[in-house]
């Protein structure tokens, strides 16, 4: 087996095994897409180093048996996600569970405190005026200037036009 680093996308094209002429792919397109796996096999049929492929539905794999002293299985994979027209699913942003969830808790702070003060604040209002505070109290606590100095630019900067809660 070669140890090669091989292209692998998330959720869009995965190389899930791989040894001299011989890899799998997981590709999620395969799963939901019966044109998917039409053109592909369309495609995979007209090339003269590809011996033989399976493609299957319910696991979205793609095994394939090729002759590497024509094809390079990195350029095999390229031409795989070229067939599927990939790239514009490997270029756009993701963003992780963890990251969507933050928004979606800081989005759920935000209106609780929104409905509970009747609109009067909401999360960064509220934390604009908890800076102040707590800067304040840290200026006149312990005159060392950088803690509640920075407490009290954060507030500033949030209400003259900070990044607004999405």
């Amino acid at each position: 087996m070669k140890n090669l680093n091989l292209p692998d996308f998330y959720n869009i094209i995965e190389t899930k095994h791989y040894i001299f002429g011989r890899v799998r792919y997981n590709i999620s397109k395969l799963k939901s897409s019966g044109e998917s796996r039409q053109i592909l096999a369309e495609n995979l049929k007209e090339f003269n180093f590809i011996k033989s492929f399976k493609i299957s539905s319910v696991t979205g794999s793609l095994l394939i048996y090729f002759d590497e002293s024509i094809l390079d299985v990195g350029v095999l994979t390229a031409l795989i996600i070229r067939i599927l027209d990939l790239e514009k699913e490997i270029e756009k942003e993701r963003v992780g569970v963890i990251t969507s969830g933050n928004k979606q808790v800081l989005k759920v702070i935000n209106n609780g405190i929104y409905n509970k003060t009747k609109g009067m604040l909401d999360l960064k209002m509220t934390l604009s005026i908890l800076f102040i505070i707590f800067g304040i109290r840290k200026i006149v606590a312990n005159p060392s200037l950088p803690n509640g100095v920075n407490l009290l630019w954060w507030s500033f900067s949030l209400m003259k036009g900070g990044k607004d809660v999405k």
